[in-house]
């Protein structure tokens, strides 16, 4: 009877074991799962954001006008269509940075949407503009804080703010402080 009980002790034993191995299996599928879900729900955020560019000129031109000219150079309706636009740009950036920061994001992904998010603030004066004269409180503080410092670090370059016309030298030099700036962020 002794036998029995330490043969019935070592098969559950066994299955409590298999029982871990099964659940720490699930649990990494689990995660790779949620990681590509939200991989997922970044692309296609960005991909409907971006699509609005690509089908419609008149925002570009809108852009480029307000990029050019500044703000008072559009109406009010236009200066609200392009408060919008950098709005939902700031939503899906925040999601990403939402995402890292939970662990949730690809490590990779998230440094093409930093470097993205550094140039293209580089790039447009509006956008920095409407982050600085009101978008900023529609966010959390995290994603305040972080931009807050991205763009700090933007403006310490004079240059920054004319480079619509910027050089090629310019344009390398951004890129080189987007990944240093990226850099940051690494593991």
């Amino acid at each position: 009877m002794e036998k029995l009980n330490e043969w019935l002790s070592l098969f559950a034993n066994l299955g409590v074991l298999a029982g871990i191995v099964f659940l720490a299996y699930e649990i990494q599928v689990n995660t790779a799962a949620v990681s590509t879900d939200s991989a997922t729900g970044y692309i296609s955020s960005w991909t409907e954001l971006t699509s609005q560019f690509a089908l419609n000129p008149e925002i570009v031109g809108l852009m480029r006008t307000v990029n050019s000219e500044g703000w008072l150079a559009v109406s009010p309706d236009e200066r609200a269509r392009v408060s919008y636009l950098s709005s939902a740009q700031y939503k899906s950036a925040e999601f990403a940075h939402f995402q890292w920061r939970q662990g949730d994001l690809d490590h990779s992904l998230w440094q093409g949407n930093n470097r993205g998010l550094y140039l293209y603030l580089s790039a447009n004066p509006w956008m920095r503009e409407s982050w600085l004269l009101g978008l900023r409180g529609n966010f959390s503080a995290e994603f305040q804080e972080y931009v807050d410092r991205m763009v700090a670090d933007i403006c310490d370059s004079q240059e920054c703010r004319d480079l619509p016309g910027a050089t090629p030298q310019l344009r390398e030099e951004l890129v080189r402080r987007a990944n240093a700036w990226s850099a940051r962020f690494d593991p």
